[in-house]
């Protein structure tokens, strides 16, 4: 579910029908998301790769803000494809030399600090190095204020609309992470909405959608939001977990708060058997880092390594 329905979601169970809550809820489905990510399991839904470049003659390469835990670093430009091995940045100086005889050639070692990640040798050229990681969870956000107009099935034009300072949008205008749009008259019978992915949101009132919205309206109140960070699987937990904190402000609802601990606790169980990696991922990356050279070129034919030539 996308923020806005977890949102409601929450909302239902505390009985709530006015907006009072709306920004406090949303505080307490992120921190929710930052409780699971702090748990001692390595959720599927959390692993990401990406390919990282290094620069000639550079000793650093900076990594994406959202990585929180390095699982494997493989150098894929040149063959044979290699692991490149993590040493603490505390021990790094036994592997490189005196300033006098660094070495320029294929990185072999890397160590992370203060947001970057230092070669070593210092790349004498451009490598592509995919990086197998996991991601902190981004903060999840929404607005549903103001009205808009759609033109052309994309063009967005709002009034009192505040699409720009709601999401964290750079200078281009393509938002950092997705955020979706749809106009609240459209909701579904399942309690859905026909999101729309917005592909750049210039000002407070003015936003291009990335294709042509399915909803039947074209003009009316309007909701924009993030995703959450995990996958739908997760949705009971964020919500009755969320749940919880709400009706605890409420006495009257104190079985309320026992049901839902119940619920909780068992959405808990179900995920930690269902959707960690730890059960299939020790062994695989035991076995890369003992042997890493064994693979060769064939590297490439894992997806999350690499991907295919």
């Amino acid at each position: 579910m996308k923020a806005y329905e977890l949102l409601q979601q929450v909302k239902d169970l505390a009985l709530y029908s006015t907006t009072g809550r709306d920004s406090a809820i949303l505080q307490r489905l992120n921190l929710t998301q930052f409780t699971l990510y702090d748990m001692e399991f390595h959720w599927r839904s959390l692993e990401k790769t990406v390919d990282l470049t290094t620069t000639t003659n550079s000793t650093f390469t900076a990594l994406p803000l959202n990585v929180g835990i390095l699982y494997d670093i493989r150098q894929v430009s040149v063959s044979p494809y290699s692991k490149v091995t993590y040493v603490h940045p505390y021990k790094l100086h036994d592997y490189v030399p005196q300033a006098a005889i660094y070495a320029f050639n294929r990185p072999r070692y890397y160590t992370w600090f203060a947001g970057n990640l230092w070669w070593y040798p210092i790349p004498d050229a451009v490598y592509t190095m995919t990086t197998w990681y996991y991601a902190k969870p981004t903060q999840m956000q929404f607005t549903a204020a103001g009205t808009a107009a759609l033109a052309g099935g994309v063009t967005l034009t709002g009034t009192n609309t505040t699409w720009l300072t709601s999401f964290n949008v750079p200078t281009s205008g393509t938002p950092t992470n997705p955020v979706y749009f749809a106009y609240a008259a459209d909701q579904l019978s399942d309690g859905t909405y026909p999101w729309a992915l917005v592909s750049s949101i210039t000002t407070n009132t003015a936003a291009v959608l990335a294709s042509a919205y399915a909803g039947a309206s074209t003009t009316g109140a309007v909701v924009m939001t993030s995703d959450s960070s995990f996958t739908p699987e997760f949705d009971p937990y964020l919500i009755y977990s969320t749940g919880i904190l709400e009706v605890m402000r409420n006495r009257e609802m104190s079985q309320m708060t026992q049901m839902l601990q119940t619920q909780v606790q068992a959405q808990l169980q179900g995920l930690i058997q269902n959707q960690t990696s730890l059960p299939d991922f020790e062994d695989g990356v035991q076995d890369f880092a003992r042997e890493p050279i064994l693979l060769g070129d064939d590297y490439a034919r894992f997806p999350f390594i690499s991907g295919n030539p």
